[in-house]
């Protein structure tokens, strides 16, 4: 009996393994056959001629620090459009396949990103004030406490302001995000399943700093700021503010939204890029240029990242979505473990870990086939 406990165990996790690895070689061809697409029609990018001496050095360091891949097609997009010609760039299909694995603990994301438990993790004050959260035909107040539907649909329908609904667990790029009317919302929670069976917190809007604000009135504009673990030090891998475009009301890039590098003292870049890396200097529908411009507050936001960083000790990397709100105090949005964004970061400011990148080569060498440290960091 122990002799086949120990062989249906082996055979278990052989299958994970197998399942693993199928999902990594999946998702590295997705993501390579992403950049090719991008660099095959992007205007920029496709009359660029390859510097084929400064790809045969990426080619050969990537090859010796990360055992043997060698596609250099992000080296090429990136150094296109930001001039920087850098080997240390880190290909999306390395980092989000093989790399993140390492930093982070990917299989306990959700629970830390679950936006119903946001309030064990944070201090309410520093967290957009939620009226109810939706989960699995229960509606909680912004307690905790158990009431009923109709309690909640009547307090909604007498509620004449807007509100943002988000999804608990997964949100980003502005996905499933609804903003809409107390009374509006009422309705969807009566008559609508995908709302009164699934996970959702509903949200009083951010009123945010008149600062961030003048850009893109119509969106609550933010920073993503990308933090990591060195030692026993939180520092800071990049960071940029991102501003809503059109009839938009987030500012995420995949929604249409744009990024300006943010530099150490708050202040941001002269100009903006979208996600396909084209550049502004002046936001297209309010006309306000964004040299000059300084994120009120940003050294409290760093701070605001740098201390829960330090409280959570199974990732590594971080990135933060931050609002300031009308007093430069930042504003928890969510966080990010499982895909930190990494496109934006390396476009603005080039290499991802910069003058990081030998230590984070060496701690992914060190620790990427050490089982014990896998399965139990």
């Amino acid at each position: 009996m122990i002799r086949r406990a120990k062989f249906n165990r082996g055979i278990k996790i052989l299958y994970h393994k197998l399942f693993f690895y199928q999902r990594r070689v999946f998702e590295t061809s997705r993501l390579e056959k992403g950049i090719k697409k991008t660099i095959r029609t992007d205007p920029l990018i496709k009359v660029a001629k390859k510097d084929k001496a400064y790809l045969s050095d990426v080619k050969q360091f990537l090859r010796s620090n990360f055992c043997g891949y060698k596609n250099t097609d992000w080296h090429h997009y990136y150094s296109c459009l930001n001039g920087n010609k850098d080997l240390r760039y880190i290909p999306d299909g390395l980092f989000f396949t093989t790399l993140i694995d390492v930093y982070n603990r990917i299989d306990l994301h959700q629970a830390y990103t679950d936006k119903t438990s946001y309030d064990i993790i944070f201090n309410k004050n520093s967290l957009p004030e939620t009226l109810f959260k939706l989960h699995r035909g229960r509606i909680f107040d912004g307690e905790n406490k158990l009431i009923m539907q109709n309690e909640a649909i009547s307090y909604l329908q007498n509620l004449n302001e807007e509100l943002i609904v988000k999804p608990a667990i997964f949100s980003g790029g502005g996905k499933n995000i609804l903003v809409d009317f107390a009374k509006n919302i009422a309705d969807l929670i009566s008559k609508n399943p995908d709302y009164s069976e699934g996970s959702y917190v509903i949200q009083k809007m951010i009123i945010q700093h008149k600062e961030m604000a003048k850009f893109h009135p119509q969106s609550v504009n933010t920073c993503r700021i990308m933090t990591a673990r060195i030692g026993s030090e939180i520092v800071v891998l990049g960071a940029y503010f991102r501003i809503g475009r059109g009839n938009t009301k987030v500012d995420n890039g995949g929604q249409g939204g744009i990024m300006c590098s943010i530099d150490p003292s708050g202040q941001i870049s002269e100009y903006a890029i979208d996600m396909e890396g084209k550049k502004q200097f002046k936001h297209e529908d309010s006309g306000l240029k964004y040299n000059g411009f300084i994120v009120p507050g940003y050294k409290k936001a760093v701070n605001f990242c740098k201390s829960y960083h330090k409280q959570i000790l199974r990732f590594k990397i971080i990135s933060w979505d931050i609002a300031i709100d009308e007093n430069k105090n930042p504003i928890f949005i969510e966080y990010n473990f499982r895909r930190p964004a990494i496109h934006g970061h390396q476009i603005l400011d080039g290499p991802l870990f910069g003058q990081h990148t030998k230590y984070f080569i060496n701690y992914y060498l060190k620790h990427k086939n050490n089982k014990n440290f896998i399965e139990t960091f």
